[in-house]
């Protein structure tokens, strides 16, 4: 079993997602190599670790997994791999742990706050409206407005809260404000800043174009779902 614990790590250290779905297809083939991932956690790698917890998102849901991911968010202090963590609940949890994840909308670290407003959003539940709306006035940073945008755009009688927050990203004097705004509206396909988008493809700021680039299609691909 050593060596293919080992297998993972290598797989994981390679420089792309390939890696991760092979070391996941080990796993898969060998789910008893979770045992020794939860008995060496603390003597890894912090890039493994966070490799670990990616590839488990192939795996499906899993409550010890999950719970063994709720305590590691209490005890490692390395913000890169709690974010990385969080992001893994939302792909396996369901809305039993809406609340343990709703106090990361609090932390200090932005990219937990973006990854668990992410995590709420998948999990889907009605009750995740509440949490998010008071960050649409109490929330400055670009990412965890733009996932609060995508996360509330899934409930019909919230698309007036979501223009709300398109309006104030989009006059932002702050162009990562914009650009998040850009990659929200191609994961929403809202009409109502189709100009905007459009404008934006002109842009002289490399990453406002490609934002707006990417935006269009994924507004394209919105609009012929929808049809």
């Amino acid at each position: 079993m050593k060596d293919k614990f080992e297998s993972i790590i290598e797989k994981i250290k390679e420089e792309d997602f390939i890696g991760e779905y092979f070391a996941a297809k080990i796993l898969k083939e060998y789910p008893e190599i979770k045992e020794d991932f939860y008995k060496k956690y603390s003597h890894l790698e912090d890039k493994v670790k966070t490799g670990f917890f990616n590839t488990f998102s192939f795996l499906g849901k899993d409550k010890k997994l999950i719970e063994f991911s709720f305590r590691i968010l209490d005890e490692d202090e390395d913000d890169f791999v709690k974010a990385n963590i969080i992001k893994l609940i939302g792909e396996i949890a369901n809305e039993d742990y809406i609340p343990r994840l709703s106090k990361f909308l609090k932390d200090e670290d932005r990219r937990i706050r973006a990854n668990a407003v992410e995590a709420l959003s998948k999990i889907g539940d009605r009750r995740i409206v509440d949490l998010l709306e008071p960050l649409v006035k109490e929330e400055q940073d670009n990412r965890v407005l733009a996932n609060t945008a995508i996360a509330l755009s899934k409930f019909e009688d919230k698309k007036e809260v979501v223009n709300d927050i398109f309006k104030k990203m989009i006059n932002d004097p702050e162009k990562w404000m914009r650009a998040s705004a850009l990659y929200a509206f191609g994961e929403t396909g809202f009409s109502e800043f189709y100009e905007f988008l459009l404008s934006s493809i002109t842009s002289e700021d490399e990453d406002i174009c490609r934002n707006a680039i990417l935006a269009l299609i994924g507004y394209s691909e919105i609009i012929t779902k929808n049809k």
